[in-house]
Order: structure tokens, then sequence, then C-alpha cells
């Protein structure tokens, strides 16, 4: 059964993106706060404020937002899933790269609700992706194996990374790790994107049209 899954390009591009945002959001709720207030010197109220509202506001509207688009486009099954969510990752990882750089409050506040929102968005086509790249007798093995993998590559690295940074290379190295950490997500979305799009020439389907929701596995439904 895993050399089956493992054969599966779409299932392993899901798999990974979302261990990459779990490792981005992890280090966001261990270290951010830390950040703003021993490295930036902001004050310690309004941090505590301003993270509350984004940390909630923030990531759930945002797979609200994202639930919408994906089912105004026909649901995750939609071979189209991939090119949306390749771009809410690009717009969320973005304003990602401004946080390092910036050093007032409000700016840094505003990049950081946009990059919860967008990473937010990913979740509900990225679930979607996971599950439909493999054939129904795959789906609870793969969603278990799935969880694992986040683990390992997303919530356990992230907040010993983040510290060991800093310790290496400076107050700013780890914020700037886990903000250019998620670049890797739209480059594996851009591969998932190209597969997909080659998947569905080649059964003569417009990919970028078409609603079509056959033959989507990379591995045989038996």
């Amino acid at each position: 059964m895993m050399k089956k899954l493992l054969k599966s390009k779409m299932y392993l591009v899901g798999t990974l993106t979302m261990s990459i945002i779990l490792f981005v959001s992890t280090g966001i709720q261990f270290w951010l706060t830390d950040y703003f207030i021993n490295v930036l010197h902001f004050e310690r109220t309004s941090v505590n404020i301003a993270y509350a509202v984004v940390s909630i506001t923030g990531p759930t509207s945002g797979c609200g937002f994202g639930g919408f688009i994906i089912n105004r486009i026909g649901g995750y099954e939609n071979p189209k899933t991939v090119y949306y969510v390749f771009l809410f990752a690009s717009i969320g990882i973005g304003s990602a790269l401004f946080i390092p750089f910036i050093d007032s409050f409000y700016p840094v506040t505003i990049f950081l609700w946009l990059v919860l929102f967008f990473g937010g968005a990913m979740m509900p086509g990225l679930t979607g992706i996971m599950m439909t790249s493999v054939p129904p007798y795959l789906r609870a093995f793969g969603n278990s194996n799935g969880e694992i993998i986040k683990n390992i590559l997303g919530y356990l690295p992230a907040p010993f990374m983040y510290g060991w940074f800093n310790y290496m290379f400076g107050e700013r190295a780890g914020v700037k790790l886990i903000m250019f950490w998620g670049l890797w997500a739209p480059f594996l979305l851009l591969l998932g994107s190209l597969h997909r799009y080659r998947q569905l020439k080649k059964k003569k389907v417009n990919p970028l049209l078409d609603n079509n929701k056959d033959s989507l596995y990379d591995i045989p439904d038996d």
C-alpha cells in the first residue's frame, strides 16, 4: 500500500506542501510574539492583543474563503483546485518574505495576517488534493500516513530550528528561516500544476476550462 501511495505525485505534492505550511504556522505560533517583543521591541500588551486578533481572524476567515472559492469552481475534485491553491500560496508566501525586514508594528502585523489568511485558504484545497489523488481504498491509509509526515516535517522541527538558527546566525535568522521556508510551497504546487496540466492534456481535456473529474489518480484504481 505504501509503494502504491508513493506513486501518486499529487499526493506527495499535497502532503509535502501541507508540511511546509504547518512548519511556517508552528514557527509563528511558538516564536512570533517573542520576536516582536524581544527583537523588534514592540510593547508587550499591544503585541499580545494584535497577535490574538490576527491568529484568530486570519486562518479562520482564510479557511472559509478558500473553501468558498473551491466550492465555487465545483469542489475539490475539480482539477483546477491545484491552480487556485498555487495562487493562494504565492500571495501568502510573498507576504511572508517582507516580515523579517520590517520594523514597524502595523505593517508587520498586516503582513502576518495575510500569511495566516492565505495559509488558511490553502487548507481546504490541499486536503482535497491529497484525498482525490489516490483511489478510495487508499484514502484512509493515505490520510494516516499524511498525518505522520506532517508531524515529522512540520510540527516537530519548527520550534527547534528557529531557536538553533537564532543561536547560530543572529536574532533575526530564525524568523527568516520560518518565512523563507514557505517558498517551497509554491514551488511544489507549481510542479503539481504542471503535472495536472500534462495529465489532463493526455486525455485531450482542456485543463483550464473543463471540470473533468475522471482519471485524477496517478495510480490504478484497483
